[in-house]
Order: structure tokens, then sequence, then C-alpha cells
């Protein structure tokens, strides 16, 4: 109900990014909720708003959001085709967190469509630049998600370091 408030008092502005971003939080709401259709909807409306502003950071972040729709939805072949676009557009801008969270977030999809392998070697690739940032919530989620891909490839032991790591 805030979302959709604070959507109803931006839409009496003129201001269209504060009614985007308003919009985003009902969209996110509804995803919580399972409303996927309006939340989809209101994600791309999302999308063709920093598309056409050429704001490619919160166009690879409007992506992210229908990309886990898409997951959501069991269709995981077009998650990860959308992840593949952002993660080529956070390269682009040089976005190092939103680099790693891509190529997890791909991880994590190769391994549910039994394509572990893949995903270890997507994550080792990427595994540098996640040192290099560092910071724990960063490294956590990436080890996690890297253990996960090693067990599911048959690797115990190094899920069990890479764990132990995220811990």
């Amino acid at each position: 109900t805030h979302a959709e408030s604070a959507l109803r008092f931006a839409r009496l502005t003129d201001d269209e990014q504060l009614r985007t971003f308003a919009l985003n939080s009902v969209a996110i709401s509804q995803e919580k909720a399972g409303q996927l259709d309006d939340a989809e909807r209101n994600f791309q409306e999302t999308l063709v708003y920093w598309e056409k502003l050429g704001n490619r950071w919160n166009g690879s972040n409007a992506l992210a959001n229908l990309a886990d729709i898409a997951d959501l939805r069991g269709n995981l072949p077009r998650a990860l085709e959308i992840y593949e676009k952002i993660l080529a557009t956070r390269i682009e801008l040089n976005d190092r967190r939103g680099q790693v969270r891509a190529v997890s977030a791909i991880a994590s999809l190769l391994r549910r469509l039994h394509r572990a392998d893949d995903a270890v070697a997507r994550l080792l690739s990427a595994r540098p630049l996640a040192e290099s940032i560092g910071g724990h919530r960063i490294l956590a989620e990436f080890y996690g998600t890297l253990a996960q891909a090693q067990e599911s490839g048959g690797d115990f032991a190094a899920a069990l370091v890479t764990e132990r790591l995220a811990a």
C-alpha cells in the first residue's frame, strides 16, 4: 500500500523520474505478491522510460527485474538471455559489482539448466574481480553460488572449501 500511495502522489507531480521509481516499487511489491503479469508490465514500462533517456545503468536494473520475472515463471533460457545482455551492459559501464552479480545470476541459471560445468567456469573467470572488490555481502553471495555450482557438478571437496569461504 505504501508503494501504491507513493505512485499516486508521484503522478500528481510532473516528475517522470519520480513516477518511474515509484512504479518500480509497486512492481517489486507485485512480484513479491505473485502478481507476475502486473509486475512484468510495470517493469517493462520502467525499462522503456530508462531506454528513452539513454540511462543504461537504470535500464540494466530494469532488465534484471524482467529476468527475475522470467526466472519465476520457469523460463530459465529467457532469464539467461536477459542476464547475458545485462552483463554486457555492466561491462561497458564498468560496473564491477554489477558484473559480479550478473555472472552469479548467470551461473545460478546455468546450474539449474544442468550446466554446472559452464556455471563453475563462468564463476572462476569472475573470481578475481569479485575478490578485488571484496566486501562481505558480495563475496558471501559469490562464494555461495560457486559452492552450489561445484556441488551440482559433483566436486564436493571444492564445494566444501568454497562454502567455508562463504561463511
